[in-house]
């Protein structure tokens, strides 16, 4: 792959990283501020894991932009 493909391949991958990280810290925060079912702390805890997700999708389509034209021909 290209210096280009590498670098957009990095950049994805260390922000996916991040992304977990920071999902990771509201879910711990959320965490220490109540032990109790709260609805208020769900939401923070499912809107940090969706976040996640929809980043994960997002680098999937980067991951086949890159590399199905590669196997194909």
């Amino acid at each position: 792959i290209s210096p280009l493909e590498w670098l957009v391949l990095t950049i994805t991958i260390v922000f996916g990283l991040v992304m977990e990280l920071i999902n990771t810290a509201i879910e711990s925060t959320v965490d220490l501020v109540t032990d109790l079912y709260h609805h208020r702390a769900k939401i923070a805890k499912d809107v940090a894991a969706a976040a996640m997700l929809v980043y994960a999708f997002g680098a999937i389509i980067i991951a086949a932009l890159i590399f199905i034209p590669k196997f194909l021909g």
